[in-house]
């Protein structure tokens, strides 16, 4: 449920800003964490999980920070 929680934060704030999960996925690349499409759509909507899926939402909170 935690996970499913900033997913959904992390969903709302791309949207609230007109930002597509490809912005997202340049901005991780940037900071050296490779993700594809249809894997950090499962890891914002909670199906997958894991260390790695914990640092990209941890990331991308960060990324997102001051829009959300």
């Amino acid at each position: 449920r935690k996970m499913f929680a900033k997913g959904h934060k992390i969903k709302v704030g791309l949207a609230r800003n007109a930002r597509t999960q490809k912005w997202l996925i340049e901005r991780l690349k940037e900071v050296g964490i490779d993700a594809e499409k249809s894997e950090l759509s499962n890891i914002l909507s909670g199906s997958r999980g894991g260390p790695k899926a914990d640092r990209i939402l941890s990331e991308s909170e960060r990324i997102l920070k001051d829009k959300i």
